[in-house]
Parts: structure tokens; sequence; C-alpha cells
């Protein structure tokens, strides 16, 4: 949980005048829920993030974001984990009366699969769908095929 304070000089909505030292805050929450085999870290955890920003100067003012990862899905693998996640960023209602009514929400949701190929590289395939990306109605919604690489030296 945290709050902060963002000195940057922004742009106020309403006033169209620059303005510093606005608040925000966030709370993220991570547990296992389900252990399974020997080592202390696998099996099933859920998690959860929200946000919060001033929606005076932030296009973006609530964020959340819920999922769902498998640790050890596959039999001697358990250095690998499964993921399902979703998340919302819902616009600020200032920004939308003062800017662009069809400012709304963006949408995503997540699946992958992060496999610790050596003990130092985690190859993971990752599948997205995007509903309203820009959160304006405008853009078709996207689907996203990745593949990250994660080295640790």
């Amino acid at each position: 949980m945290g709050v902060f304070i963002d000195g940057r000089q922004r742009l106020d909505f309403r006033t169209r005048l620059p303005d510093r030292g606005h608040v925000g805050a966030y709370l993220s929450f991570d547990q296992l829920v389900l252990r399974e085999g020997t080592r202390w870290d696998e099996g099933l955890g859920v998690f959860a993030r929200a946000g919060y920003a001033d929606p005076d100067v932030n296009r973006v003012a609530w964020f959340w974001s819920a999922g769902l990862e498998y640790a050890g899905p596959i039999p001697r693998r358990g250095g690998d984990v499964l993921g399902f996640g979703v998340y919302q960023a819902i616009g600020s209602s200032v920004y939308r009366d003062a800017i662009d009514p069809r400012f709304e929400r963006e949408t995503g949701i997540e699946l992958y699969y992060a496999a610790r190929v050596l003990g130092w590289l985690v190859v993971t395939p990752d599948l997205q769908v995007i509903v309203d990306p820009g959160a304006t109605g405008q853009a078709g919604d996207v689907f996203l095929a990745t593949l990250r690489l994660r080295t640790t030296f």
C-alpha cells in the first residue's frame, strides 16, 4: 500500500492552467492459496492491484488488475509459472467532461507461461487481448502474441 505526490507540472483539465502536487494511491496484494509439491513457492497464487491518480490532471484516474498464477503446473517443472490476468484502466471523468467525452476505459486479458529453460533464462510466451485500446472506442480490439526473454546474471 502506498501514497504518492506527483511533483511534476501538469495541466489541470478544468482550468487549463499548470499545477503541481497531485496525490495518488495504490494497493497491491498477492497470496499463495494452494501449496503443492515440495517447494515452498509451488502452487496456486492470486494477485490483485488497484491504483488511483488525481482525475484533474491524469487521463486515467483508476486502474485495477487481478489474476491467478500457478507455479509448477507441469510435473518436474517447478520453476515454471502459468498465469492469467485481467486489467482495466478507467478514464478520468474530469478529462472526459472537459476534453474528450469518448474517453472511457481500456480492458486487457492476458495468458502467459514462463518456462525456466536454464537457471538464468526464463522464456515467456504471452497472449493478450486488449478491448478498446486507447479507451475512446475509435480502435478495434487488439490481439497480441509476444515472446519475452529474461536473463539473470
